[in-house]
């Protein structure tokens, strides 16, 4: 079967192939690390008389004064504070650590999860490096993962660059080598 030309995972296996027939490198390696939301709530409309959204996070600098069934312990990360909060400021950390065992369960090697520096659950999970096709092909699984743990734990994970407004947006650092 002939493949598309422009299919992006065919791509990748001809730059490999290509990297390695150059004489430059026998293979590349590449880390991603992936940045994400974790809300609490998330909703929307799109109706003929008007369009929202609005996500709602306990973690969000905005949620000082919100009332919650446990109480509010005021542990809040300020816009573009949130960079390697610990508990209880990083609510967060034990679900990205299920999200972490999850991934090492499925074969994706794991190094590093930490809180990201927006408020409202910015989170970031890095990778061990590997080839370009298998790195590619890990980082649809993880985000599937991700957004999964989430759900099964009542809250939603998005990779929407900027969800927010006024605060740090997300991106995904990748490690070449």
């Amino acid at each position: 079967m002939q493949s598309y030309e422009r299919d992006p995972r065919g791509i990748a296996k001809r730059a490999e192939a290509y990297l390695k027939s150059s004489g430059t490198a026998d293979q590349a390696f590449f880390g991603p690390e992936p940045e994400f939301f974790i809300f609490d709530s998330v909703r929307f409309a799109n109706d003929m008389g008007h369009t929202f959204f609005q996500v709602g996070s306990e973690e969000a600098a905005w949620n000082t004064g919100a009332k919650y069934d446990g109480g509010n312990s005021g542990y809040r990360p300020g816009v573009k504070g949130g960079y390697f909060p610990v508990p209880p400021t990083d609510t967060l950390h034990d679900l990205r650590a299920e999200m972490i065992k999850t991934l090492e369960q499925v074969g994706i090697e794991t190094e590093v999860h930490h809180h990201e520096v927006a408020t409202a659950g910015q989170c970031e999970i890095g990778t061990k490096f590997s080839s370009l096709v298998q790195k590619a092909d890990e980082l649809l699984t993880m985000k599937y993962i991700i957004k999964n743990v989430a759900y099964r734990n009542g809250k939603t994970a998005t990779f929407m660059p900027k969800p927010i407004v006024g605060d740090n947006g997300s991106g995904m650092h990748v490690h070449q080598s």
